[in-house]
């Protein structure tokens, strides 16, 4: 017989369930950490990127043997892993470095060393894949290169581009990652020759869609420009993005939607009062009409963020410490800019933003405080939902965050990383805050809601989470029966339970102890087997019908089906009272079996034999 729980052990469990058992969690902003310093060697937060699928990298510069070098933090199960140097080999110092990472932990790196600039790729795959390179991917000797940026699409491809030495003393130059190669591109993507492209605040930027073909803007002779590249060839034409009949443009953002015939270009222009902030929108070869993203002269540099569907959002630092924030409403148009700081301060402060695929949205700020740098805010909007509560991100211990160092991205759920250099010139530390979502709800499957075991296995559905899962806690009847760590969602029950109804939860728990609780499933315990008797009546003779009937019973989960073998291969009755003619004389011993519902079976025979 199966053993039942004792009152005294299920009070005991009970109060385990208190004990341990986490409160249902809200996602929250959780504040910096630092991965590598403090250290007056950490000299640069260069980039960041999180994947779709939540892994994601961050790419830093840190003096070794008197010259900056580059660094990398791979995010893997929510934890950001060892630094990994990846300019071994390489004496010169690195000027800049960028990343892109796509799912499955796929990275490309690129960065400056003077006139060269060198890419580095880790491929996809289970766990973290060693890093390949570096690979010279473009040297213009005669003067150093600089104004770096890279994408990489969903597909894997990524495309750097960055200012070199060239017509007019600058060109706008760019190099794929396709698979394990890097390919430079054919050619300036300059419009004319002559000019200096891609030039100080005319730097250039680059998105990629999910085919891999990239857009790629930047400032050239007072204006923005922007141009594919269809495969390692620039497109045929170029396409002015900033308008004519106003002044000098130049800090242009890119984004595109994973259709990439579709996007969004950001800039700065000067009009007779000073900088604005605009936004055109791309639709096949065409830009439509500009948007305003700010409400007056003097704002700074716009941020573009733009998911794989379309929708996004834009944000522009202006005067008085403020930040100025623009949806992208249905039918693709800007809303009228709103601010989403709550206090402001002297100067623009640095922004970034992060809109996921669940079109949850997150903004950050450097607040502009002294010369040294202010701290990090953030504003946090989930899909559909009011702004959360304005939080700071900084620690105030690791001191002041550096200008430009301000780093935004996001995974497909509505996770967030928010990177920066913290701290002054002899304790710099790499800093990364999250706003981390609790797990997914689990969802307990007990199979038909009856089991014939009576320690059965319980599983669940559900329950994940991209950044890190701890494990499941079981509660069995409302006690803690045990946890299960990673992603196993099965779990025995570790004491025989009672025949009749007991109850399963399952509490999802994330590596930051955020816990979700799941709904409570009922379940039924029959391990008593069915009774079953047998009986045939009529003539037993060849091609006359015998009538063979079925006494079925079961007192706990119920009968749930009769099947009648009747010895002669032919096709098995499915009811309590059959009638069946033998084709052959001889002797058959018919078996009747009897289920239940929770898989109990039993069994009865009898012996016919058939005359001619």
């Amino acid at each position: 017989m199966p053993r039942r729980l004792s009152p005294l052990l299920l009070a005991v469990l009970a109060v385990l369930v208190a004990l341990l058992a986490p409160a249902a969690a809200h996602a929250a902003w959780f504040p910096g950490e630092a991965l590598d310093g403090p250290s007056a060697d950490v000299v640069a937060v260069d980039d960041l990127d999180i994947a779709r699928d939540g892994t994601g990298a961050v790419v830093w510069r840190r003096v070794v043997d008197g010259t900056p070098h580059v660094f990398v933090s791979r995010l893997a199960g929510g934890a950001w892993r060892p630094a990994e140097r990846l300019d071994t080999g390489i004496l010169e110092g690195a000027e800049e470095a960028a990343v892109g990472v796509a799912d499955g932990g796929r990275v490309a790196v690129a960065w400056v060393s003077g006139s060269r600039v060198f890419g580095a790729f880790a491929p996809a795959g289970t766990g973290l894949q060693p890093f390949a390179g570096p690979t010279l991917v473009g040297d213009t000797p005669g003067a150093p290169s600089s104004g770096l940026d890279l994408d990489m699409g969903i597909n894997g491809t990524a495309f750097a581009v960055w200012r070199g030495l060239g017509g007019g003393g600058a060109d706008v130059l760019a190099a794929r990652l396709k698979g394990t190669t890097w390919s430079p591109v054919s050619g300036p993507l300059d419009i004319a020759a002559s000019n200096a492209a891609g030039a100080d605040t005319g730097r250039p930027r680059v998105a990629v869609d999910a085919a891999g073909t990239p857009l790629v803007v930047w400032g050239e002779n007072g204006g923005v420009f922007a141009r594919r590249v269809i495969g390692l060839a620039p497109s045929q034409y170029p396409a002015a993005v900033s308008l004519p009949d106003l002044g000098p443009a130049d800090l242009p953002e890119v984004d595109v939607e994973e259709d990439g015939s579709f996007g969004w270009v950001a800039f700065r222009q000067r009009d007779p009062n000073g900088p604005r902030a605009l936004a055109r929108r791309i639709r096949g070869l065409a830009f439509d009409q500009p948007f305003v993203l700010d409400t007056g002269a003097g704002a700074g540099p716009p941020r573009v963020s733009i998911n794989g569907r379309g929708s996004g959002a834009a944000v522009v630092p202006a005067g008085g410490g403020a930040v100025l924030f623009d949806d992208v409403l249905p039918g693709n148009v800007f809303s009228a800019p709103g601010r989403v700081d709550t206090q402001g301060g002297d100067g623009l402060p640095d922004v970034g933003l992060a809109e996921s695929d669940s079109r949850d949205l997150a903004v950050a700020w450097r607040r502009p405080e002294g010369e040294a740098g202010g701290s990090v805010l953030a504003r946090y909007r989930p899909s559909g939902k009011p702004w959360e509560d304005e939080t700071l991100l900084s620690p105030p211990d690791f001191g002041p965050v550096a200008p430009g160092s301000l780093h935004v991205g996001a995974n497909r759920n509505g996770d967030v990383a928010v990177a920066m250099l913290q701290g002054g010139p002899a304790d710099h530390r790499v800093v990364v805050a999250s706003y981390d979502l609790p797990p997914g709800r689990a969802f307990p499957s007990a199979a038909g809601g009856w089991v014939k075991e009576s320690e059965p296995v319980l599983r669940w559905l559900g329950g994940n989470d991209l950044w890190g899962l701890d494990g499941y806690q079981v509660l069995i009847d409302g006690a803690v029966a045990g946890t299960t760590a990673g992603g196993t969602k099965a779990l025995q029950a570790p004491a025989p339970l009672a025949d009749g109804t007991h109850t399963m939860q399952v509490i999802t728990v994330d590596r930051r102890g955020q816990a979700v609780p799941s709904g409570v499933r009922k379940f039924n315990i029959d391990t008593v087997l069915p009774t079953a008797t047998l009986g045939a009546s009529g003539s037993p003779r060849k091609g006359r019908p015998v009538r063979v009937q079925v006494t079925a019973a079961d007192t706990g989960s119920g009968v749930a089906a009769v099947a009648v073998d009747y010895g002669d291969r032919t096709k098995r009755g499915t009811a309590a009272d059959t009638v069946h003619r033998w084709a052959r004389p001889g002797s058959y011993t018919i078996t009747a079996t009897v289920a239940d519902r929770a898989g109990n079976a039993a069994t009865a025979t009898a012996t016919v034999r058939i005359r001619r």
